[in-house]
Formats: structure tokens, sequence, C-alpha cells
């Protein structure tokens, strides 16, 4: 077990309990956990947690001395959005170190590649830290032309394997997404820029899926239906956060969906072949149909 895993352990425990926890309750918590194996929390080692836990997730940890001796998290000081990045981050280092003592097992963990370039990742995080801009060299797949451009980079968004750099062009101003893997070449430049504060990143992917930006569209209600084995499949993986099981049936459930329908999307309603059929929109049906008579085309069915 990791010092993160200890760490994410004890907030999670403090962040969970109303009216917080004893130092003595939380002792019997961890013995009983599957990481205690059966032994209690010293007094010593729990202060010395208390102390990495709030420099980690920036919070307070309060105890109220007078009356319960609980412990609890301040909740006035929890940044959500941080918090839940710092745990990606603990649990992505904790699954590599996991995996890296596994050497005896090489041949039998299999692993999908995930296009990661540390040199691109340092290059623009360097850049967004200095607030700097980037000239970028892509290898764009739509018009198969290179083109050099000068970007201010703002994010940084990860989606099936691939990095992303969310960016706003120069001197246009545009939202743009380029995929790192198709970046040739990167450098920083000396022109300084301001981060707009405006621009908020979750807010532009909200009603999207995958890496469209849906500022100024208007989401649309989708509904979906899937048989048995396919909404088994969409309920342990959700598509996107909006989504609902709004009827159940013996053989079949409707979902419901609210988000602006793109490339991708269709693309991952495609993954589901014949277990799933879209009810609404019409012109999103009326797009699935075009692209299944498309293929049938290419193979040549009557």
């Amino acid at each position: 077990m990791t010092n993160s895993q200890k760490y994410m352990w004890l907030y999670d425990q403090l962040t969970s309990s109303a009216g917080g926890l004893t130092l003595q309750e939380l002792s019997v918590r961890w013995s009983r956990s599957v990481y205690g194996d059966g032994e209690g929390l010293p007094k010593r080692t729990f202060r010395d947690w208390v102390n990495h836990v709030e420099r980690l997730f920036d919070v307070n940890i309060r105890c109220d001395r007078n009356v319960t001796n609980r412990y609890s998290v301040d909740p006035t000081t929890i940044n959500r959005e941080q918090v839940n990045y710092r745990k990606w981050v603990f649990n992505t280092l904790s699954e590599a170190d996991v995996l890296s003592k596994c050497s005896s097992l090489k041949g039998r963990i299999m692993y999908e590649d995930v296009f990661s370039s540390p040199e691109l990742l340092t290059r623009i995080t360097d850049a967004m830290k200095q607030e700097r801009t980037l000239m970028m060299t892509y290898d764009g797949y739509a018009d198969d032309k290179k083109y050099t451009k000068e970007v201010q980079p703002h994010a940084l968004k990860r989606f099936k394997q691939r990095w992303y750099v969310v960016v706003i062009t120069v001197p246009e101003g545009n939202h743009r997404s380029y995929a790192l893997d198709r970046i040739i070449r990167l450098e920083m430049t000396d022109n300084k820029y301001k981060f707009d504060k405006g621009f908020d990143v979750k807010a532009a992917f909200q009603n999207s899926y995958g890496m469209y930006s849906t500022e100024g569209q208007t989401p649309v209600d989708i509904r979906l239906r899937l048989n048995q084995q396919g909404r088994n499949y969409l309920r342990s993986l959700p598509l996107h956060h909006s989504q609902k099981e709004t009827e159940t049936h013996e053989d079949y459930s409707v979902f419901s969906l609210r988000l602006c329908p793109s490339f991708d999307f269709v693309q991952a309603l495609l993954d589901f072949e014949d277990q799933l059929e879209v009810l609404e929109p019409a012109a999103l049906r009326d797009e699935m149909k075009q692209v299944i008579r498309n293929m049938a085309d290419i193979y040549r069915l009557p």
C-alpha cells in the first residue's frame, strides 16, 4: 500500500462520516480495512497522516476537543474539483506502482497503449503555468494537410486512450482541441497571454460526448432502447453524466440523455450494433439510418 492510498483512505473516512470520527473509531476502521491487516492506527501515525492530507488536498481537518473529540474535514475548505484531480493522480500512480511489482507476471497482464508523450505533456503544462503561447505544427485528419498555428494552451483532456490539448487559437480566438499524437512540432514562444478565467473547460464539454466542444449549441433530449445485454453494459459504463434509465422491461430498457450529438457520439452508438435503437430525436435516428444504409451499400446487401 502506498502512502497516497493511506491518505486517500483517511480523507474518505473523514468526509463520508456525518459528525466526524474519534481517533479510536478511526483506529478500529483501519484495523478492519483491507489495508490495516488487523492492526490499529497509532496516534503519532494518525497525526502525520492528518498533516499530509491537509497539505495534499488543501483542506483543514478540525477536532471538537471540548465536546466529542471527533475529527472531520471542514467542508468550507473542500474544493471538489481539486480533490478529484488529486485522487486521479494518486490512483494512476498507485496502479503503476502495483504493476511495476509484477515483473514475474510479464506476458500475463495485458494493457492498452495510450499515447502519452512526456515531452509534449511537459511543454504544454510548462506553457500553461507560464501563460506563454505555443507554436504548433499539426497533421490533421480531415484535410490530410499539415499546418502551423500559434495557440494559447488552456487545458488538457484525455479521451479514449488519447491526450488532447484544449486551446484558443491566435489571432482568431477560436476554441479548438488537438490530439497530441497528431502534433508534429511544438515549441514554446516568448508571447505571453492571460488565461481566460471566463473559459470554463468543464462547461465547454458539459453537453458533449468526446472532444467536440458544444459551446453555443443547444443540447437535445435523446432516448435509446437497448436489449438485455446492451442495457447491462450501459448501466455499468454510462455514456454521459445525464444518462438515466427511464423504462425497465423484462427484455429491454429505455435510457434518456441530454447532450449535443456529434460524430464521436454516433460512433459510440454504433459500437452497440443491433443491441441499440435510437428512438428520439428524429434527426439522430435518421442519421443512424443513413450510416446503416451506407454500410449496407459497402457490403452490397440487398
